[in-house]
């Protein structure tokens, strides 16, 4: 039995672009409930809008309760 390698190569793009989708879909919403739990607190105008968790632990860092 041969593999195809294209068509195992293009289903494997495939799959990582659907996951880093699905992933990306789940960063925004994140950050969508994290911006709405950060209002009454001021942040330096930090507004999550980033999928790097670093930055979003020091976007974080600078909250105040106002």
């Amino acid at each position: 039995m041969r593999k195809d390698s294209k068509g195992r190569n293009w289903r494997l793009r495939l799959t990582v672009t659907t996951s880093r989708i699905v992933t990306e879909a789940a960063i925004e919403s994140l950050c969508d409930s994290i911006n709405r739990s950060l209002q009454g607190f001021n942040c330096l105008n930090f507004r999550c809008t980033t999928p790097s968790l670093k930055s979003l632990q020091l976007g974080l860092s600078l909250c105040k309760r106002s």
